[in-house]
């Protein structure tokens, strides 16, 4: 600090310095001027020039600013009054909502269980109010979605259309109210509303949400009986139906969820119902699922990169599928030694 008071009481004194040096410019030059005129005119002598004012340079601030450390005040780090009412209005507006929501449900929940456990709703009235709960849920969850909450519509929608499975699975199955083929075609409305509730939105979450309520399909209405046909027939529809959603939205994830279900499928369904005169369906069955994943290719290049996981599971599905399907068989007389 001290060699900075030096510095500038030494530039204080040269500019004070240079100021009269100036002035004593200035008064020799007014003096030069007015002597011919004081020749001529005696009676009128010059007025006295006042001095000019010498501006002080204002390099000295900046180096004085330069020079002396800058002093940073803390940022004040407490909540503000806005804040405080925007916290307050979201514990209360959204928080508390959704625990009373869950509270109702809940509520509404055990109320069922006890008018069931006394019979005092009959079985056709327990799949009406199952079927009932779940569209109004998916139509009270667009409110939720109008208004910005995209997240948790999906997750009302989610409840919604299980309900809808699990109603239709009991109307077939706990109380045998419908047949097999109605309850199969009703799932298929519930799956293809679904997916089509997806494309409308564009919520991949929905559309893997369809694709899994679709491959449980054959395992809710299952009845412990063979229908080869039919179960790969059905897979094979819901391969195509994946690729031509992909097709029209950029969700590559599905291909692999389809990929999935139909060998977890197809493996489930050979430990259990295959003997050695389904040969020849199986085979073709093990050759058409990759030829259909094939289809692939009339994707964008962006939307095919999912070689990694198929390449390994049909090579796994042809050798599993063939080897095992040709080693069950007894081995032929003649070839032996």
């Amino acid at each position: 600090m001290d060699s900075v008071q030096n510095d500038l009481q030494a530039l204080r004194d040269l500019v004070r310095e240079l100021a009269t040096r100036v002035e004593r410019l200035e008064r020799r030059l007014d003096v030069a001027e007015a002597k011919p005129v004081a020749t001529q005119s005696v009676t009128s002598p010059p007025p006295p020039v006042p001095p000019r004012p010498v501006p002080v340079p204002t390099s000295t601030k900046p180096q004085l600013d330069a020079a002396t450390p800058a002093v940073f005040q803390p940022r004040d780090r407490r909540p503000s009054h806005a804040d405080e009412i925007d916290l307050e209005s979201r514990i209360g507006s959204h928080w508390l909502n959704r625990i009373g929501i869950a509270a109702v449900l809940i509520g509404v929940s055990y109320f069922l269980k006890y008018a069931f456990d006394n019979n005092w709703i009959g079985p056709a009235g327990r799949v009406a109010i199952g079927l009932l709960a779940g569209v109004a849920v998916i139509v009270w969850s667009e409110s939720f979605r109008k208004h910005g909450y995209q997240l948790f519509s999906y997750s009302l929608k989610g409840v919604g259309i299980g309900a809808l499975y699990l109603s239709l699975w009991a109307a077939f199955h706990v109380y045998a109210l419908i047949p097999s083929g109605v309850a199969f075609a009703a799932m298929l409305a519930v799956t293809a509303s679904t997916a089509a509730l997806a494309i409308a939105q564009n919520a991949e979450i929905l559309a893997a949400l369809a694709l899994t309520g679709g491959f449980s399909t054959p395992l809710l209405l299952s009845t412990g009986q063979n229908h080869e046909l039919q179960l790969f027939s059905y897979l094979a529809l819901l391969d195509v139906a994946t690729i031509a959603m992909v097709a029209r939205k950029p969700w590559r994830r599905l291909l692999v969820l389809s990929y999935v279900g139909t060998l977890l499928l197809y493996i489930g369904w050979y430990f259990e119902f295959y003997t050695r005169d389904q040969l020849n369906p199986t085979v073709a069955f093990a050759t058409l699922f990759p030829g259909v994943r094939k289809c692939r290719r009339l994707l964008p290049p962006d939307l095919r990169d999912v070689r990694g996981y198929q390449q390994a599971g049909n090579g796994l599905v042809r050798a599993g599928a063939r080897g095992g399907l040709y080693l069950s068989q007894p081995p032929d007389p003649g070839i032996l030694p």
